[in-house]
């Protein structure tokens, strides 16, 4: 199963800041608790911690930097 594209923008993110810190791996709060996700584009390993306030502040933080610069979700046409 494909991620949304905030879940694949947030893997991302995650993915960049460990390469950016020289480490192959990164803890994703968001994951189920074990759950390892291998981010393509960098090959940087992603392991859950199901940490929910931190998830929380990072989903948080994540919405305000894509409303900063614009950013306007398209609504689904459910018909």
């Amino acid at each position: 199963m494909r991620p949304c594209n905030g879940e694949a923008r947030f893997h991302a993110a995650l993915a960049a800041a460990a390469a950016a810190q020289g480490t192959g791996a990164a803890v994703n709060p968001c994951g189920f608790v074990g759950r390892v996700d291998v981010e393509a584009a960098t090959g940087v390993t992603l392991t859950g911690s199901g940490d929910y306030p931190a998830c929380l502040a990072a989903m948080r933080a994540q919405l305000a930097q894509l409303q900063a610069g614009g950013y306007r979700e398209q609504a689904l046409d459910r018909r």
